[in-house]
C-alpha cells in the first residue's frame, strides 16, 4: 500500500465519478495485509474528496470578496454558465490564459456565460494590478485567507480552469486555450 501511495495515487487525478469507482474497485483488490496500513484511510477520504469535484457533481461554494469589497459567490451566477477560472497575479501561466479568457467571452457575448477569476492572492492592490494590466474585465473574487476552496475543488496547481452548468454542476475540467470556447459549445446554446 506504500508504494500504490506514494508511487501511483498521488501522482493520479480522478475528475469523472466512473474513474474513482474503478479507483475502489482497484483498492478493494489489494490483500488484507495492504488494507490492513495507515495508507488505506488517507486514500478513501482523498477519493471521497474527489467525489465532491469530479464532473457531473454540484460544484462546491465559491466565496469571496469582488473588487469592490463586496461578498461574491459562485452561486450568484447560477442560471449562466460560468467558466471558473482559479489564479493569482503572480502566476505567469495563469495570466497566460487570459486571452483565450477574452476570445471565450466575446465568443459567447449575449448568451449565458460568464466568467468568474477566483484568486488566491494575498495582496488586493497586485491582483487588481494584474487584472487592469491584462484587461481581464469580467467577474472577480479575492478568497479569504485560510480558505480551502483549492483543496474542496482538488485542484492540484493553477491556472486551473472548469466549467459550471445553469444548475451548478461541473460540467469539465481542466480546459485551457482553445478548449475554453471548444468545451463550452457543446453547450451552451
Amino acid at each position: 500500500m506504500y508504494l500504490y501511495y506514494y508511487k501511483q495515487f498521488q501522482h493520479k487525478d480522478f475528475p469523472m465519478l466512473e474513474e474513482i469507482i474503478a479507483e475502489k474497485a482497484y483498492i478493494e483488490s489489494f490483500g488484507a495485509a495492504a488494507k490492513n496500513t495507515r495508507y488505506l484511510p488517507w486514500v478513501m477520504e482523498k477519493l471521497g474528496k474527489y467525489e465532491g469535484c469530479a464532473i457531473g457533481h454540484e460544484a462546491p461554494k465559491i466565496v469571496g470578496k469582488d473588487t469592490l469589497g463586496n461578498e461574491l459567490k459562485l452561486s450568484d451566477l447560477r442560471g449562466n454558465y460560468v467558466l471558473v477560472d482559479f489564479w493569482n497575479s503572480y502566476c505567469h501561466w495563469c495570466r497566460e490564459e487570459t486571452p483565450a479568457l477574452k476570445r471565450a467571452l466575446e465568443h459567447f457575448a449575449r448568451k449565458n456565460f460568464k466568467i468568474l477569476g477566483v484568486s488566491s492572492d494575498r495582496v488586493k492592490k497586485l491582483w487588481m494590478d494584474a487584472i487592469h494590466e491584462d484587461g481581464s474585465y469580467w467577474d472577480h473574487l479575492m478568497l479569504e485567507k485560510g480558505d480551502d476552496v483549492m483543496d474542496r475543488y482538488c485542484i492540484k496547481g493553477i491556472p486551473h480552469i472548469i466549467l459550471v452548468g445553469p444548475d451548478g454542476k461541473i460540467l469539465a475540467k481542466e480546459l485551457r486555450g482553445q478548449d475554453l470556447i471548444d468545451v463550452p459549445d457543446q453547450f451552451v446554446k
